[in-house]
């Protein structure tokens, strides 16, 4: 029996099995929160199996919670201006008024459907006034372009994250080498856990700037880049993390677990 999720509290070194499957996955997601660490298995859950979102990290202000300009452009439920609960609904009609045709009600109205309640039933009925499937619309059409930017991303050997401009559906990927990962713009998506299945996928390591490890007796050499640093890992046989200073140009590669220092010069991987 595999493990499919589990949590460990640090501050009694208590470790919980929550659950088993019967074979292996092999990509994690690990979260730190609230003095536990928890990893799940994510990709065993049904709702992430088809799409990218869960890979990367949703804009954040200092307060640890999504961004304003996140949610206005986003979250469906900031956006709303009315609890519409109904499928369909009523609308008066001029035309009922004047002659008794056969799509009119007893009351001169006909009816109308709330898209975002509704789905795809009696499609040929017009749009409810009060409906909010305009703005539900809108933010169907920026998710479906940022998942695309997510899904290239994905692709790009050394990308690590993507801008992204709401207004004009378009994304930027910013790679490991980018100055840009240490002051991102306010609409930057971060790549926090990479796929260990795809072959092409950003760097194979979850990336956490302004981190570095501190540690004696580890490899320490000199690197031009993020990027250099990056293959010196992967050629090394004994590698699971590295960081790398841009300040310094100090590729430090770690055979361990080590312990890590705050570092605004540097990426942790």
């Amino acid at each position: 029996m595999y493990c499919i999720s589990v949590s460990y509290k640090i501050s009694t070194k208590n470790c919980e099995v929550l659950l088993n499957i019967d074979s292996p996955e092999p990509d994690l997601a690990v979260d730190y929160k609230y003095g536990h660490l928890a990893a799940l298995k994510i990709n065993r859950f049904a709702s992430v199996r088809n799409n990218s979102w869960w890979r990367f990290q949703n804009p954040l202000g200092a307060d640890g919670k999504p961004t304003e300009l996140f949610k206005e452009h986003f979250v469906y439920e900031t956006n709303k201006t009315a609890d519409v609960k109904n499928d369909f609904g009523e609308i008066e009609s001029l035309e009922c008024s004047i002659r008794n045709a056969s799509f009119c009600s007893s009351n001169n109205t006909i009816r109308c459907r709330n898209p975002e309640n509704s789905g795809d039933k009696e499609q040929f009925l017009p749009i409810c006034p009060g409906s909010r499937y305009t703005k539900y619309n809108e933010i169907k059409t920026r998710m479906d372009a940022l998942e695309q930017c997510f899904d290239t991303c994905l692709n790009e050997t050394l990308c690590v994250g993507v801008t992204f401009s709401p207004s004009q559906l378009a994304c930027e990927a910013v790679t490991i080498n980018d100055d840009s990962i240490f002051k991102p713009p306010e609409m930057f998506f971060p790549l926090r856990i990479p796929s260990s299945s795809l072959n092409n996928t950003a760097v194979k390591y979850s990336i956490y700037p302004g981190f570095s490890i501190n540690e004696t007796g580890i490899s320490s050499t000199s690197a031009p880049n993020a990027s250099t640093c990056l293959d010196m890992c992967r050629k090394s046989l004994l590698c699971p993390r590295f960081s790398y200073d841009r300040s310094s140009k100090e590729c430090k590669l770690a055979d361990k677990l080590t312990s890590l220092v705050a570092n605004p010069n540097s990426l942790m991987f």
